[in-house]
C-alpha cells in the first residue's frame, strides 16, 4: 500500500477527520477564541513547503496548553481580518497588549481586530533596528570617503605647459597642490624606472616600492591611502617596461 493511500485511509476511515468541528474551514485557518487572553502576540511562520501562516498566540499560556488563539492561512491583512473578526467582539476587546514584529499588515491586522490593545515591537527586532543603524551610518561615511578618495586620484588637471614648468622649478616645500605633488611623484617613479629598470624586480614588493615613491609627496585623503590598484598608469608602465627587458 502506498504512502498516500494509507493517509487517505487513516484520514477518512480510522481517525475522526470526517466528524471534525473545524473541517470546513480548515484550509483557511483554525481559530480558538477560548484562548484569547488579555496578553497576544502575532507573527508569520513558514512550514516545510514554504507555505506562509498568521499566528496569534496567549502569551499568558507560555506555549503551554490553551497557547494557540489561531493559526490562518496566509499573511495578506485582507485575508486575514475577516477570519480573526469572526472572534467574538467582547473576547477582542479585552486584549490589553499585542505583540508584533514592524510589518505593516501585522500592525494593520491587530489594529482592527484588537481596537484596544496597545502594540509592543517585539524585543528581537528592536535590537536589530539598534544593531543595524550604526552600521548603515558606517556605510554611508565609507562611500563618501571612496567617493572622495576617487575624486582625488583622478589624475593631474595639469596642462603640459604647466608641468613643463612645475618640473623645471620644482621647489618640493612648496607643493600645496594635490595636482602637483602627483605630477612631481610620477616624475621621480619614472626617473626610477628609468635608470633601474633592469633591476626592479616585477613582484608585488618591487611595485610597492615604487608605489611609495609614486606617492612621495601626496597627502593621505582623510585617513584613506591610495592603493596599488588605485595607480593603474604605474603599473602599466613598469609592464611594458618588462616587456621591453
Amino acid at each position: 500500500m502506498s504512502a498516500s493511500k494509507l493517509r487517505r485511509y487513516y484520514r477518512n476511515k480510522l481517525s475522526d477527520f470526517q466528524d471534525w468541528e473545524h473541517r470546513e474551514n480548515a484550509r483557511d485557518g483554525l481559530i480558538f477564541p477560548q484562548n484569547v487572553s488579555g496578553h497576544l502576540s502575532i507573527d508569520e511562520t513558514c512550514l516545510s513547503h514554504g507555505e506562509l501562516y498568521t499566528v496569534v498566540t496567549n502569551k499568558e499560556a507560555r506555549g503551554k496548553k490553551e497557547t494557540i488563539v489561531a493559526i490562518l492561512n496566509g499573511t495578506k491583512s485582507e485575508n486575514i481580518i475577516p477570519i480573526l473578526q469572526k472572534i467574538p467582539q467582547r473576547l477582542r476587546n479585552k486584549v490589553q497588549e499585542i505583540t508584533l514584529d514592524l510589518a505593516g499588515n501585522m500592525g494593520l491586522i491587530a489594529k482592527r481586530c484588537f481596537p484596544n490593545a496597545v502594540q509592543v515591537i517585539d524585543r528581537f527586532h528592536v535590537q536589530q533596528l539598534a544593531t543595524e543603524a550604526p552600521q548603515e551610518i558606517r556605510i554611508k561615511h565609507r562611500w563618501q570617503a571612496i567617493d572622495d578618495e576617487n575624486q582625488a586620484i583622478e589624475g593631474s588637471k595639469l596642462t603640459d605647459e604647466e608641468v613643463d614648468i612645475l618640473l623645471k622649478n620644482m621647489d618640493i616645500s612648496k607643493l600645496q597642490e594635490r595636482d602637483e605633488q602627483e605630477v612631481v611623484g610620477y616624475y621621480e617613479a619614472l626617473d626610477v624606472i628609468d635608470e633601474n629598470f633592469e633591476e626592479i624586480p616585477v613582484t608585488e614588493n618591487g611595485l610597492k616600492n615604487l608605489h611609495n615613491v609614486l606617492l612621495k609627496y601626496s597627502e593621505k585623503i582623510d585617513g584613506i591611502g591610495e592603493t596599488i590598484s588605485s595607480t593603474p598608469m604605474l603599473s602599466k608602465r613598469i609592464c611594458l617596461t618588462e616587456q621591453h627587458r
